[in-house]
């Protein structure tokens, strides 16, 4: 079991990719909410793009301006 505490984003970028919800083929992107986990797999073999946590883009505009003020005085 692969876990996400502060999520994640999957690219495929080769091959096929593959977990308990679904196969995903060259192209498919995976967003992964904060919590999620999964069982990855790939039978033929895969290259992907994995980006952990952030996905601060997908927030809120106020919830950015607190994380960004909070960024700011660190």
């Amino acid at each position: 079991m692969r876990s996400y505490p502060h999520g994640a984003e999957i690219f495929v970028l080769d091959g096929e990719f593959a977990d308990e919800a679904g196969r995903y083929a060259s192209g498919c992107w995976l967003r992964l909410p904060a919590g999620s986990a999964h069982r990855p797999y790939t039978t033929r073999g895969c290259t992907l793009y994995v980006k952990r946590g952030g996905l601060r883009y997908l927030t809120s505009a106020n919830e950015f301006a607190h994380d960004l003020a909070a960024d700011r005085q660190r």
